[in-house]
């Protein structure tokens, strides 16, 4: 057994690299991310809270919302919330959980990477240089930090091309068709822009004449959002969750800026804006044409290319991207899998034979080498260790306060709140939620257009809300009184810098006057305070 260990990591000693380099960045991001808030170990996204709250109230009261006292469907990862309220349910409640869960995740993303590209090309160096840019340019790193799904989704879509390239190589057995159906409904309770991906694979079924097989896919996707959407709507809420419904990337865009986004002015802005995602799309369109001669699309390699770029074209065009580098690291990822694969015909199998080149190919190797080092690619990933890195400190100062004050001073009772993550998982507040995720009431109000300042007041007044921990709004009634503020400072993912404190019952004024400034005490030195409880 110790014999097969040793030399398990004898053969794949490229991986075991990889992995410590990942490992490092790991430490470095945790240790200074510590440093920076205090000890506390900070998510960089407010959105990992609401999840965490969902599979709390899920493990602890059987209920999926992200409060103990009403049902919302505030997530669009089925599978995650899921897999996290079984955690809690099995180890407890505990924060440092969904970071566990992404570095399981993201381990086992490199670990499938690796072993995929391996098949085709043997080259040490092309195996290290090609994971290694896989962890910069999705960047594992700052998905693991984010607390979410994210790395669960690249990990299941790698799965599913490796066992999708088993099925075209291989179409007359039917194990591998079982377990892609079986990674397709994973996928489905994943992330809902996963359809682009399924339609995208259940075209190439269709070109290879095996139609049923591709929507057998579809089917099994669509039976998934089914279930999940007559559970939400028999229990008061829509048949998509929340989530999808009002971040809907076109909810306020007047008709005509509609149209144009219908007729590809998505694709333009997008393409025009994100340098990195338009490399990847010329690269793998190169690669494409230049492999076609030899294979004419019949080469696993030459199809799963494919299904990358058209993938990519379709969720830039239909689905949002950005917002701390996650909507698109999937087909990041996807994309590189496939051009690593694409360009290991074109790299010497053995290292050895490297030093057998001629000048001309060491010249273009290391053009190439020099183009992605300095490409939009590596600026990526850059940005995305620092501007994560500052994500925690904006939640830790913002968000992370919100929700210790409420656990503090109002916890079980009603509020009206925006960011409701932390506020949730920490303070338990019964909850109205003027963004939406949370309350169904308001939900519809908002894909209706018919959010006001008199409907907020009577939603208000109907549940009885006692103070607001909101942003500044055009909706927020003139009978609620300002009470305070909390500013931070270089903000990089906070909706806003300054979150404001209002009294909505009158009665409630003095107190919460009193309880911030009891409370200011805890906060971070670097948010800076403002309004009547400071003049006290």
């Amino acid at each position: 057994m110790k014999k097969t260990i040793t030399q398990f990591i004898q053969q794949n000693w490229e991986l075991w690299i990889s992995l410590l380099c990942f490992a490092g960045i790991l430490f470095l991001f945790l240790i200074q991310s510590l440093q920076q808030n205090q000890g506390h170990l900070v998510y960089a996204l407010d959105d990992a809270y609401i999840h965490m709250a969902i599979a709390k109230n899920l493990a602890q009261h059987s209920l999926w919302g992200v409060t103990p006292f009403e049902f919302s469907a505030a997530s669009s990862s089925i599978l995650w919330t899921l897999l996290l309220a079984f955690a809690y349910k099995i180890f407890g409640i505990s924060e440092p959980l969904p970071l566990i869960l992404n570095i399981i995740f993201a381990i086992g993303i490199i670990t499938v990477f690796y072993f995929y590209l391996k098949q085709y090309n043997q080259n040490s160096l092309f195996l290290i240089s090609s994971t290694l840019l896989l962890i910069i340019i999705t960047p594992l790193p700052t998905l693991v930090f984010t607390g979410m799904e994210h790395t669960l989704q690249v990990l299941l879509v790698f799965l599913f091309v490796y066992i999708l390239q088993k099925v075209l190589k291989t179409p007359q057995t039917n194990t591998p068709f079982k377990l892609l159906l079986f990674l397709t409904l994973l996928l489905a309770l994943t992330r809902y822009e996963h359809l682009l991906l399924i339609t995208t694979t259940t075209a190439v079924f269709a070109f290879f004449h095996q139609l049923k097989r591709g929507l057998s896919l579809l089917v099994i996707l669509l039976t998934a959002w089914s279930i999940f959407g007559v559970y939400f709507w028999l229990n008061g809420s829509y048949f998509l969750p929340n989530s999808v419904l009002v971040k809907n990337p076109t909810l306020d865009f007047d008709f005509w800026t509609k149209v144009k986004s219908l007729l590809g002015g998505q694709l333009i802005f997008t393409l025009s804006n994100y340098p990195a995602i338009w490399l990847l799309i010329v690269i793998g369109l190169t690669l494409l044409i230049l492999n076609y001669p030899k294979s004419h699309l019949k080469d696993s390699k030459q199809i799963i290319l494919l299904i990358a770029l058209i993938t990519t074209i379709l969720h830039i065009q239909w689905a949002r991207i950005g917002w701390l580098f996650r909507y698109e690291a999937y087909f990041i990822a996807l994309n590189w899998l496939a051009i690593s694969t694409s360009l290991s015909n074109y790299i010497p199998r053995k290292i050895n034979r490297i030093f057998n080149l001629s000048l001309t190919q060491i010249i273009a190797t290391l053009s190439v080498i020099l183009l992605i080092v300095t490409s939009p690619l590596m600026s990526r990933g850059r940005n995305a260790f620092t501007q994560s890195l500052q994500a925690t400190t904006n939640i830790y100062e913002q968000q992370y306060q919100m929700g210790q004050f409420v656990q503090k001073y109002y916890q079980g009772e009603a509020i009206v709140a925006h960011d409701i993550g932390a506020i949730s998982y920490l303070g338990n507040p019964q909850l109205l939620d003027v963004a939406g995720l949370g309350t169904n009431e308001i939900t519809g109000l908002i894909i209706n257009q018919k959010m006001t300042d008199k409907i907020l007041q009577q939603l208000a007044q109907k549940h009885n809300s006692k103070i607001a921990v909101i942003y500044e709004s055009n909706i927020i009634p003139s009978q609620w009184e300002k009470v305070g503020e909390w500013q931070i400072t270089n903000n990089v993912i906070a909706l806003r810098d300054t979150v404001i404190f209002y009294a909505v019952d009158p009665q409630e004024t003095q107190k919460l006057i009193t309880n911030l400034q009891d409370y200011s005490q805890h906060l971070p030195d670097t948010v800076q305070e403002k309004g009547e409880y400071t003049q006290e």
